[in-house]
């Protein structure tokens, strides 16, 4: 129940609280008061789209917040779920600022847009004039049949499941088509990938190609230099020589002196490393291949490597063998394609099985409800001046499915003869459809007492003692919760448990909208108003008062 609502600079309304009541509410007030911007402020804190335009002018913030004592068992799962504070009010908040930003609170803590939205929705619906069009959708239709039947859990097993059934559908078509693409696309995957294994990249060899092809390119150039080294060092006058003449020299005068031994060792040492060095040199030589037909060889790999750089757009042979295994796991996931698509054809099997079992109890409870729904709203007509409406709404089975089942949905009606039913949207006027409206909206309360309905002029196009038993059955489905109507029909708004008007008048140079909860005297007077405008009569007094008679 809505305890609580607080607007504060939204559009006219400069500050307002209102503290509300259980039951029925009316709301009423002359053209252009700001009837309107109740129900907008209230749009606002049910997540609808922010409109900045709504700001007062002059100020930097809008603020709408409503105190709710929530009895819904679903909210304080969703509150725990979003870990959000649990209490026995639910107070949401909406702020918009000059500067273009949206906040949302739930119990003091920031919030989504859609978390707003689905908290809300578990507070209060709000239902227009232009909702009167709804009544013609499927899904209202569909709504109004599963909450009377009591079924509404049943039905969001039943999404829940054919939602994973539409995912694992998608699932196995997507990837059917991949596979299809995969397919088309496997002999240039299949020649691409012998192409690279030819260079044979897993061969340790590949790595040092370019060297081996320098030492090829310049086995001359290095057999000559070696020549030289070794000339230079070991010929008769070479380096090897000399030191071999100066450490002879040294080994005769070696025992006279410390210092002398110790240079001659060291000569020794210079003279078994020139040693080394000469078979070492030898060793190089040896190994330096001038073969030409091997040169030949490795400059044509070494060519096809080069291509294959190019060609894949890498630098190196790292980079080549990247582009291998990419090949290597296109090839490899084209022979898993036949396993997951097999997997996922047997989950879409099984969660259809599963979905067409729970459609089909969906289907049952319906076909069981229906005549007891119709019947209800007929005798709801009846009440509000339609003894002649007939509604009749029936169910066809499909083999398809959809988002309520494998049922397609009839809504057949006349407002004056049962024997000529048609299509609600071709036969219903505007006064027609909001009683219409109410009826179905009242037995839906009867199944959502935790929920607070706003109803925004859903009374026009009737008047009279029409409009009288439609505020009289508002007070009556009240009594299971809480109504507010904001209303133009004094026969609607006389049968408030409270009354609150909305009026304008200047404040500090601006127009603003007050809000006011009228007393008894009061109502009578407002009553008397909406009868006959600004000059209240003898007669419209009268009529007021005996609007208010029990």
């Amino acid at each position: 129940m809505l305890k609580e609502l607080y607007i504060q600079n939204y559009a006219l309304i400069a500050e307002t609280r209102l503290n509300l009541v259980d039951g029925f509410i009316s709301v009423t007030g002359e053209s252009g008061a700001g009837k309107t911007l109740m129900l907008g402020a209230l749009n606002l804190i049910s997540g609808a789209r922010a409109d900045y335009d709504v700001i007062r002018r002059g100020e930097d913030k809008t603020v709408v917040e409503a105190s709710f004592l929530a009895s819904s068992s679903e909210l304080p799962i969703i509150l725990e779920q979003n870990s959000l504070d649990v209490y026995e009010q639910v107070i949401i908040r909406r702020e918009l600022t000059r500067a273009g930003r949206s906040r949302a609170f739930v119990n003091d803590s920031p919030v989504s847009l859609s978390l707003l939205r689905e908290v809300s929705e578990h507070l209060f619906q709000i239902h227009g004039q232009h909702e009167n069009q709804i009544i013609s959708k499927s899904r209202f239709q569909f709504e109004q049949i599963d909450g009377f039947v009591n079924q509404q859990l049943e039905l969001k097993e039943f999404q829940i499941a054919y939602k994973k059934h539409l995912s694992y559908e998608h699932e196995y078509e997507s990837l059917l088509e991949a596979a299809i693409q995969v397919k088309k696309d496997l002999d240039y995957f299949q020649f691409q990938f012998d192409d690279l294994m030819a260079l044979g990249l897993e061969d340790s060899q590949i790595l040092t190609i370019e060297k081996d092809y320098n030492l090829l390119e310049h086995s001359e150039e290095i057999l000559e230099s070696l020549k030289n080294a070794r000339n230079s060092l070991y010929g008769d006058s070479g380096s090897h020589a000399q030191i071999d003449q100066v450490r002879r020299v040294l080994s005769s005068i070696d025992t006279y002196s410390p210092e002398i031994k110790s240079v001659a060792y060291r000569i020794d040492s210079i003279h078994i490393e020139l040693s080394d060095l000469e078979k070492d040199i030898e060793r190089i030589a040896d190994s330096v291949d001038a073969d030409p037909q091997k040169k030949r060889l490795l400059e044509e790999k070494l060519d096809e490597l080069n291509k294959q750089y190019a060609k894949h757009s890498v630098s190196n042979i790292e980079e080549l063998k990247l582009v291998l295994a990419d090949y290597q796991l296109k090839l490899s996931s084209i022979d898993s394609f036949g396993e997951e698509l097999e997997r996922l054809q047997d989950l879409t099997r099984t969660t259809e099985k599963q979905v067409r079992k729970l459609a089909s109890s969906l289907s049952e409870a319906r076909s069981e409800g229906l005549q007891k729904f119709n019947k209800t709203v007929n005798n709801l007509l009846e009440g509000l001046g339609m003894p002649k409406a007939h509604l009749k709404i029936g169910l066809k089975k499909t083999d398809s499915l959809n988002q309520f089942g494998n049922d397609e949905i009839e809504v057949l009606f006349n407002a004056n003869d049962a024997q000529y039913l048609k299509p609600i949207s071709d036969v219903a006027s505007g006064g027609e459809i909001s009683r219409l409206m109410l009826a179905m909206k009242a037995i839906h309360s009867e199944n959502n007492l935790n929920l607070t309905m706003i109803f925004d002029e859903i009374d026009t196009g009737v008047s009279g003692e029409v409009a009288k038993r439609m505020g009289k059955l508002m007070r009556q489905l009240s009594a299971n919760g809480q109504i507010i109507a904001i209303t133009h029909s004094p026969g609607v708004a006389a049968q408030g448990i409270d009354h609150i008007k909305i009026y304008k008048e200047e404040q500090g140079g601006q127009v603003v909208s007050k809000f006011v909860t009228l007393s008894e005297e009061e109502r009578v007077i407002e009553l008397a108003t909406m009868f006959s405008g600004n000059k209240i009569t003898e007669a419209a007094l009268e009529s007021a008062r005996s609007l208010r008679k029990p």
